[in-house]
């Protein structure tokens, strides 16, 4: 797992990531089993989400990150897949997707509007894993236009889970973003 809580680039998160997958790579080949790494920007014959979601990293938000519960969507991960016997992780529940549920404003601050505003997950499902439509045609192409390289990341930086984990942004997390009084409770 890779982050950046100054906002740095992509890059340096993916590079930290690459960096600890070789060396978990590395260290399990010696310890006599077989280990590949899918890690940014290639190799990867893995979809990362999915399998961070199920690891209990975290969970998919709108904004087609995995959210995690200590840096938010501001992390770059990459995987290694081997054959040790390891525990199996459950996928956590820590709220993030309710929350996005009602949130949108990834959706809102999107400049090429790639993230859906829809309400729910429902009939949103590829390869059996629901969730929020992005056209990642439309992201990608506002990125490589009006920012080549360095990337848009508004909907990284402005979600709500990717402040620092303090208690202003613990508040942020559970007080409802259209009625943040409390007063119209259903």
């Amino acid at each position: 797992l890779g982050g950046n809580p100054q906002y740095g680039g992509s890059y340096d998160g993916y590079a930290r990531a690459r960096m600890a997958a070789s060396r978990l790579t590395i260290f399990l080949k010696q310890l006599g089993y077989p280990a590949r790494q899918h890690v940014p920007p290639f190799h990867y014959d893995v979809i990362v989400p999915p399998i961070a979601v199920e690891a209990g990293v975290g969970t998919l938000g709108r904004n087609a990150c995995v959210i995690t519960p200590e840096a938010g969507p501001n992390m770059r991960m990459a995987v290694v897949t081997t054959n040790l016997e390891m525990t199996v992780d459950k996928p956590i529940d820590f709220g993030a997707e309710n929350f996005c549920q009602d949130c949108k404003i990834c959706a809102d601050m999107c400049p090429s509007q790639a993230i859906s505003h829809a309400e729910n997950t429902k009939g949103m499902e590829l390869r059996g894993y629901q969730h929020w439509y992005m056209d990642t045609s439309k992201c990608y192409n506002y990125w490589m236009e009006a920012l080549e390289p360095l990337g848009c990341r508004l909907c990284i930086t402005n979600c709500v889970y990717s402040r620092k984990n303090n208690w202003v942004h613990g508040i942020g997390r559970v007080v409802d973003p259209v009625d943040p009084t409390g007063l119209m409770a259903k």
